[in-house]
């Protein structure tokens, strides 16, 4: 996935969702957490980006739950 080499993150969030699928969603959140894949300032929007939609927002509701302890450790 060589875009998401990219120095601009948002373009690489932008397009998962433009492909929007429930695996990528899951690998999206999970990059969200991997500051080689998505800068932290913006995984922020790798959340809202799986939470905007009617099914995503269970995904990403039970993803924060699991991962509550990584997304505020510093």
């Amino acid at each position: 996935m060589g875009f998401l080499q990219k120095a601009d993150s948002k373009e690489s969030i932008l397009l998962y969702q433009v492909i929007f699928s429930e695996n990528y969603c899951c690998r999206l959140l999970d990059y969200s957490l991997d500051e080689s894949k998505i800068r932290k300032q913006d995984s922020y929007i790798a959340v809202a980006s799986v939470a905007n939609n009617k099914l995503g927002k269970y995904m990403a509701w039970n993803w924060i739950r699991g991962n509550w302890d990584k997304l505020f450790e510093e």
